[in-house]
């Protein structure tokens, strides 16, 4: 998995070229001058949250451009028909079963998922909705403003703008986010689609190990909660 910047533009003209889009084509569609385009596909120039969210719109697979995570599908297209809310309570639910696997069976596999799905239970779909996730992790690592701007390269004046919800995140501050805390993209950007392929790249990577049903399990989680 990538986690330099360079290879979220490396992915981001993989899904362009996936769509068999130009440059010009793309800047179209993004609404912009196929040089302030160009200078993004460069690093020279950054997404704004707007323009991340236009190219979710656009179809463009928006969670694998930022992680790296490419599900293969199969999972996402059990629960397509899922709302934004309903796509919370099944990564909450993918969370309890990952935690639980963690605390029975503590391998570096079972650790690095859940280094990658611990702060889903931010989301929460009845608590904390409206709560900014910036101020959420911070609280909950016990970082100092300083602590947390050092952590995402920026000055506090622009960290205390995105924990009042004053300014939102660009797009190479999206991926820092991810980089430094493992929160996706489309967490921030309530991205249901992103949600879905998160799930379904987590339910994957635990089929791909687990002996038993991974969906028996999940439904069974899903009844007791």
């Amino acid at each position: 998995m990538g986690m330099d910047y360079k290879d979220v533009l490396k992915r981001l003209r993989e899904e362009r070229e996936k769509l068999t889009w130009s440059q010009r084509e793309m800047c179209q569609r993004m609404h912009m001058s196929q040089a302030q385009y160009c200078k993004i596909e460069k690093g020279m120039q950054y997404f704004s949250y707007d323009e991340v969210n236009a190219l979710i719109d656009l179809g463009m697979d928006v969670h694998y451009i930022f992680t790296g995570q490419r599900t293969k599908g199969r999972y996402v297209k059990e629960f397509e028909e899922c709302s934004y809310f309903e796509a919370i309570c099944l990564l909450e639910t993918i969370f309890s079963i990952i935690t639980c696997y963690y605390v029975l069976e503590p391998s570096a596999f079972w650790k690095n998922l859940y280094q990658e799905v611990r702060y889903i239970r931010l989301l929460d779909a009845d608590q904390n909705f409206d709560n900014n996730l910036f101020f959420l992790i911070r609280r909950l690592l016990d970082y100092t403003q300083r602590e947390m701007a050092d952590h995402l390269c920026i000055d506090l004046k622009k960290l205390r703008k995105l924990e009042n919800d004053q300014c939102l995140p660009d797009s190479e501050l999206l991926w820092r986010f991810y980089r430094e805390f493992r929160v996706p993209p489309s967490m921030v950007l309530r991205d249901r689609k992103g949600l879905l392929c998160e799930a379904g790249w987590f339910l994957e990577r635990m089929d791909a190990i687990s002996e038993n049903n991974i969906l028996a399990i999940l439904k069974l989680f899903q009844k007791k909660n």
